[in-house]
């Protein structure tokens, strides 16, 4: 019974002295987080419009297309990538100026060099990320040539793998039958069980 209470005890004495810490440590960063919160307000004013990621995104979108140099298609192909990697509201700032459309080109004119693959991992990639939201997934199954393009690329490139699994995964998860867990798709007279 003594043990309990001791035990008891030393937890309460335990949550007053975090308590009391959290209290103090709040009250000492009241100061800097006020600064920081200035600074950040300041700066978000003085900041160029054309520095923002979404406009960023949509101008490397438009001249992806035009530009012919593989440098600057990859350069372009990567920022996509990245920014659709960490937010929702980029993924749908794309998929509505067309950018799967884009990709789609972009990942048919795709050759066997290193360059083009490079880009060809970035595209795929940014889709894998589109397709995380099942609402952008339903766009991208409903986009006409997108499921026939990416089951050709993973027969064409069944060895290096990419983001294949994954891609797959995340654009079918919105086709699942509420009666059953497997998914069938089919590709020329090929039936596959994803």
């Amino acid at each position: 019974m003594a043990r309990r209470e001791a035990r008891r005890y030393r937890y309460l004495v335990v949550m007053i002295q975090s308590h009391w810490k959290g209290y103090v440590a709040r009250k000492e960063s009241r100061g800097r987080l006020k600064d920081l919160r200035l600074r950040m307000v300041e700066s978000a004013k003085n900041v160029d419009d054309g520095k923002r990621i979404i406009n960023r995104l949509l101008s490397a979108l438009s001249v992806l297309l035009s530009m012919k140099s593989i440098s600057g298609i990859l350069h372009h192909c990567e920022t996509l990538d990245m920014a659709a990697a960490h937010s929702q509201k980029c993924c749908e700032e794309l998929v509505a100026a067309g950018a799967i459309g884009i990709l789609l080109k972009q990942i048919r004119s795709a050759s066997q060099s290193i360059p083009d693959q490079q880009v060809l991992k970035h595209a795929l990639s940014t889709l894998r990320n589109l397709a995380q939201y099942p609402h952008l997934a339903e766009v991208l199954v409903d986009t006409l040539p997108s499921v026939e393009i990416i089951l050709w690329e993973m027969l064409r490139n069944k060895d290096e793998g990419y983001c294949f699994r994954d891609l797959e995964e995340d654009m079918f998860k919105s086709e699942r039958c509420e009666s059953c867990t497997q998914v069938s798709c089919s590709f020329e007279e090929t039936t596959h069980s994803c």
